[in-house]
């Protein structure tokens, strides 16, 4: 004999509910549907994606590939450089060509002492084309670059990309 399979009851946050009404308890993630707000007003710009959960159960803000979605901000050179990992409670952030990168995840490369902390809050495009650690060639600068060096930077693009979230641009 088969059992009668009802629809299951849920939560508002989508959470199962037993048949008294109280949680049940699962891993199971639910994915919810996002809501995107622009505010103009303020410096830096923002545009700001509201995140009902993710897992119901802490919220998540962070969604890797989709965090140019909530958060994109217009910064100048002189905020970038409050990036730079000094400043344990906040975000470390490298530029290339004009787009930021949160590249926090990789705090122990861009972080102080790291071996690329030199581009930590600074557009490092010209110094990421010649593949230089020189302090004179992290500058947004790509004018007077050969092909094959505009090959490389194109290349470190593709890789920051594809490892780091893109929070924003570079604005004068």
């Amino acid at each position: 004999m088969e059992k009668y399979n009802r629809p299951s009851r849920r939560s508002k946050c989508g959470h199962a509910l037993s048949r008294h009404g109280k949680k049940k308890e699962r891993n199971v993630p639910q994915l919810y549907s996002t809501r995107v707000y622009s505010i103009t007003k303020s410096k830096p710009k923002l545009v700001v994606v509201e995140l009902k959960t993710l897992f119901c159960s802490p919220p998540f803000l962070l969604v890797p590939g989709f965090s140019s979605i909530y958060l994109s901000m217009d910064l100048t050179p002189q905020q970038l450089i409050q990036f730079n990992g000094s400043d344990p409670s906040k975000p470390i952030y490298v530029a290339i060509n004009g787009r930021i990168y949160d590249v926090t995840a990789g705090k122990s490369f861009y972080g102080p002492g790291g071996a690329y902390s030199m581009f930590a809050g600074k557009d490092a495009s010209r110094a990421l084309a010649k593949m230089s650690k020189n302090e004179e060639d992290v500058c947004p600068n790509i004018d007077g670059l050969s092909e094959k060096e505009m090959d490389v930077l194109n290349d470190w693009v593709k890789k920051f990309e594809a490892k780091y979230p893109v929070v924003g641009r570079v604005v004068s």
